[in-house]
Order: structure tokens, then sequence, then C-alpha cells
């Protein structure tokens, strides 16, 4: 009698526990079920049938939202049959490349958008199974717009700069020169090697070596100086006046870093 109540009572122990497991199990699946559906990224999750086909088995709103799809045009039907030419052949040739060398693959997409041209960084990883083959592919695409606008803003800004007859120069709070263009380079006489990563004291006479002091505390607290006339000193030390205009250089976050 005791012995069985031992067994029923382990018996009971053990579906206690199973069931502790299975409602701890479905709750992390609501979880990751949450983050899947709420994440700003594109998520899709592709299963590798026989002869190379790609078929999706879940994507997430974000990846719907991108596409202009509905769940049903998507789940269950493979990659030529939801992406259009000629995206659809680079995406079967990628998937492709991530199952056949097992490594994750990435490339940047043009997407289509309301409020006009986006950039999306795509990766596509391999998922493997006890004997490393692949079986299923994860992709995510990240929207890398403002990325590449910044970018292109950059080369143009410094596409200006290098061609200004201003002579126009950037440096560190502590004046190390770090950028020199063409117009600095025709009035005082370096050449852009010469200089970068040199203090911007090799310009300003010895007597004039206060102002540098002053103008960074003034760079410091976020001042910009306009028109301010000075003597500065070329290569060959000859003294030439100039007007200077010196601007704070600011992060992303608003911090003067230069």
């Amino acid at each position: 009698m005791q012995n069985a109540q031992s067994i029923l009572a382990a018996r009971q122990r053990a579906e206690d526990a199973l069931v502790s497991a299975k409602e701890e199990l479905q709750a992390r699946e609501r979880e990751l079920s949450l983050i899947y559906a709420s994440v700003s990224d594109a998520i899709f999750y592709l299963s590798v049938d026989p002869g190379g086909v790609y078929r999706f088995v879940s994507v997430n709103k974000a990846f719907l939202d991108t596409r202009s799809l509905a769940e049903e045009q998507v789940i269950g039907k493979t990659v030529q049959e939801v992406f259009p030419d000629p995206l659809r052949t680079l995406v079967q040739e990628n998937c492709a490349t991530a199952c056949r060398e097992k490594r994750t693959v990435r490339w940047e997409e043009d997407l289509a958008h309301a409020d006009g041209r986006r950039v999306g960084e795509v990766t596509i990883s391999p998922v493997l199974d006890d004997h490393q083959m692949c079986t299923k592919l994860i992709g995510t695409v990240h929207d890398i717009t403002q990325r590449i606008h910044a970018e292109e803003m950059r080369t143009r800004l410094a596409a200006v700069v290098e061609c200004s007859d201003d002579s126009i120069i950037s440096k560190t709070l502590e004046g190390i020169i770090q950028t020199w263009n063409k117009g600095a380079q025709r009035m005082f006489g370096y050449v852009a090697e010469e200089v970068i990563g040199k203090s911007i004291t090799i310009l300003i006479p010895p007597d004039r070596i206060d102002e540098e002091r002053i103008i960074l505390s003034r760079l410091r607290n976020g001042e910009r100086i306009e028109h301010y006339e000075t003597v500065r000193v070329r290569k060959d030390k000859t003294l030439i006046d100039v007007s200077l205009t010196v601007s704070p250089i600011l992060d992303t976050r608003g911090k003067v870093i230069g």
C-alpha cells in the first residue's frame, strides 16, 4: 500500500513538473512571438526543400509591411513565388550560397516604400541540423537608409570642401589637424600629408599662440566664431593676414568633437 502511494506521489510530481515545464515553454514562446512581431527589422524563416527550393515558414509584421503583402500571400510560398525579378534571382542565389557554404550572406537592396527610396541590409543565415545539414534559413532586413544618406552627404560635403577656393581645415578639440583641403594647401604651402596629425599651432605665430587657446575654449562651449581677423604663418615662414570663421563640429548626439 505504502509502495503504491509512493509510486502515485512520484507520478504526480512528474506530471506537475511536466505541466510546469510546458507552461514555461508556452510563456517563452509567447515572449518570442511578441518580440518577433514587434521588432522593426523584417524577419523571415525559410525551409530548405529538395531541389534547392526555399519556402516561407514564417515572417513577421515588418516583413509583410515592407513588401505590402498579406500573410496568406507569403506563408507556404517559395522565394520564386513571393519575390519579383530580378530580386527573386538574387535571393535564390544567396540562399543557395548560405546553405552550400554554411555561412551568413549579406547584401544591400533598394526597397519600395511609401515615403520614397529606402535601403535595406539583408542577412541570410543557415540553420544546421545534428548532421550539419542546412535545413532552414533565417533572414533579416535592416533599414540602413539613414546611414546611406549620411554617407552620401559626407561624400558630397567632402567634394565641396576639397574643391573650395577657401582654406578649410578641421581639427580636434586638442588642436590636432584632421583634414586639410586644396585651398589650405594653396594658402599655407603645406600638402595634407605634411600637416594632418600635427598641431594647428604650426600655422600660428609665436606671439599669437594664446589666440588658439581662446578659440578652442569657445569651441568647447559650442560657440561659432565669425570673421576673426588675425595673422597666420605659411610654410615658408611668411606672415599672412587672414579672416577666420571657426564652427564647432557636433557628433550625432550633439556633442562638440572638433
